[in-house]
């Protein structure tokens, strides 16, 4: 309505446009913004004319504010206001800002959309480009037309990302503990026979909704509920071949066996109330008869929900159903041990290129002392080595083939619990970036696919595998490569090599201040790493 009313008043101003109209009710006031193309502003006579005809079609009791802005736009500008009108009036086709693109010139502008084929299909039934066009014709003077591209880069991308999400979907289900146990003569007891395989004790970590372990009974204890007679509450802990224990609690109800309740509460006889307690007393005679057999000692196949305890700190098991078992011993279990997977998921290597002039008149180059043999330099950042309670948070490691380093290993991890500051600092990493980053038994199948036969060389090697396997052995891999600690490497390399110097071989930077080899000065993981692989590929090639 007014627009037109302004069209009509106004004949001369052609390019005039209501840009937006907003009301506040609140206040009673309605927000008016013209538009007019530059050059072709209204004078200060004309104005005045303007906010009183704007003013003029106001509902009564609202005041109005008029103000002018000159139309007027670069292909930025222009491209940032397609794409905040399509997610504003068009959210289910919402496209990023990098996939719009718009030119202008004079007073025409081209906007070009990146889509996808199936999103053009979509859009071109809807006719969106002309319901876009038909929006700027009222918000702009200039001349828009909007046309789609099918975005085949993006396509490519899409399916890449589909396929690794398709790849992570897979990877998280086989990231789940598959070690079990053989149990044999399977019995019931109390509640539902149990027909699954009883996981590890030592791979329960968290808390699970369903969860199937076995072990023997220890410590078990037999109590009445506080407020509720007919409740008994049996707990014990579970000790199974891993060497692991979970505390276990069983909720028992009993049935209430006093004639004078079952008759103020069942209407019944007196005979009637008398045969019914006498039948639930036998019941709970079988009840705490099943329960008093349930000793120390005992092997038994348990079913139900892992949950996290306020009162001790830790996880424990609301037990469904007990089945009495025979366990076979750890020696016959059978053990979990998977191939490296065929490709990389979440992690992967970056290549390492060597340049190197070995003369001005010629080419020279002796053999190395590492020529036929297969490294890699490998070092984490951890919170400590105590496999239940220390941490992963940064993992590195650099592979020498040759004489010659050639890939590089490196991804955060994120351990779960809160870093320090200096820990922080340790691995170069911020908080965000420790978030966002993978579990460590999300990188587990990669590092394993990289490490492959390779011997491992670098500080704390037999605690850091040990750390490692602990994750890595629920879902069947096992490091088992030969090590070789960082000391002894140097040590074996200065020895063979013509160099007179003897450093402090556990301190890197004097062996590469020796070798003249940059290093950077930090405790990260990726820094030793690499600062160790230089050191190694150096001083190889002074072989005597």
């Amino acid at each position: 309505m007014l627009k037109e009313v302004l069209k009509q008043k106004f004949p001369q101003l052609g390019n005039l446009r209501v840009r937006d109209i907003r009301v506040d009710k609140p206040f009673k006031k309605v927000y008016c913004v013209l538009s007019f193309p530059e050059g072709e502003q209204p004078d200060e006579n004309l104005r005045p004319q303007l906010r009183q005809t704007v003013a003029q079609q106001m509902p009564q009791g609202y005041r109005c504010e008029v103000s002018f802005v000159t139309d007027r736009f670069t292909d930025r500008s222009l491209a940032m206001l397609v794409a905040d009108v399509i997610k504003k009036k068009y959210p289910v086709l919402s496209l990023p800002k990098e996939k719009i693109s718009a030119k202008v010139q004079d007073r025409t502008a081209v906007v070009r959309l990146f889509v996808t084929e199936n999103a053009r299909r979509n859009m071109e039934t809807a006719d969106f480009p002309s319901l876009l066009r038909q929006f700027f014709e009222e918000y702009t003077c200039y001349d828009v037309q909007v046309s789609l591209e099918e975005d085949k880069l993006g396509e490519r991308a899409d399916v890449a990302e589909q396929e690794k999400l398709v790849r992570l979907a897979v990877n998280k289900e086989l990231l789940k503990p598959q070690r079990y146990f053989d149990v044999t003569d399977v019995q019931k007891y109390i509640g539902k026979l149990i027909q699954s395989k009883p996981m590890y004790i030592s791979d329960v970590r968290s808390p699970m909704e369903n969860c199937v372990v076995c072990g023997r009974i220890s410590e078990k204890q037999l109590r009445a509920a506080k407020n509720n007679a007919v409740l008994k509450i049996c707990k014990f802990t579970l000790t199974d071949g891993s060497d692991a224990s979970l505390p276990c609690v069983m909720f028992v109800r009993f049935q209430i066996e006093d004639v004078n309740v079952i008759k103020q509460t069942t209407d019944k006889s007196d005979a009637e109330a008398l045969t019914i307690s006498r039948k639930q007393k036998l019941a709970n005679d079988k009840k705490m008869k099943m329960l008093s057999f349930l000793t120390d000692g005992t092997e038994v196949l348990v079913r139900g929900k892992v949950v996290y305890s306020s009162f001790s700190q830790g996880l424990e098991m609301q037990v469904y159903d007990v089945c009495k078992c025979r366990i076979a011993p750890l020696s016959l279990q059978p053990k979990l041990q998977k191939r490296a997977p065929a490709q990389y998921v979440l992690v992967q290597p970056q290549q390492i290129s060597e340049y190197r002039q070995l003369s001005f008149t010629g080419w020279e180059e002796k053999p190395s002392l590492l020529s036929g043999r297969h490294f890699v330099a490998l070092y984490a950042n951890v919170t400590g080595y105590n496999v239940t309670k220390d941490k992963v948070f940064s993992l590195c490691g650099v592979r020498i083939k040759d004489g010659h380093m050639t890939e590089m290993f490196h991804t955060l991890v994120m351990p779960e619990i809160e870093l320090s500051e200096g820990q922080l600092k340790d691995a170069d990493a911020t908080v965000k970036q420790i978030m966002l980053s993978p579990t460590i038994t999300e990188v587990i199948a990669d590092l394993y696919k990289f490490v492959g036969d390779a011997v491992l060389v670098g500080a704390d090697l037999p605690l850091l595998l040990q750390l490692l396997n602990y994750y890595a052995a629920p879902i069947g891999y096992s490091f088992a490569n030969r090590t070789t600690s960082q000391t002894e490497m140097l040590s074996r390399l200065f020895e063979n090599s013509t160099l007179d110097a003897r450093p402090t071989y556990s301190q890197l930077k004097e062996v590469a201040k020796v070798l003249k080899v940059t290093v950077p000065q930090t405790a990260s993981a990726k820094d030793n790493a690499i600062a160790l692989a230089r050191c190694m590929t150096s001083l190889a090639r002074f072989a005597k």
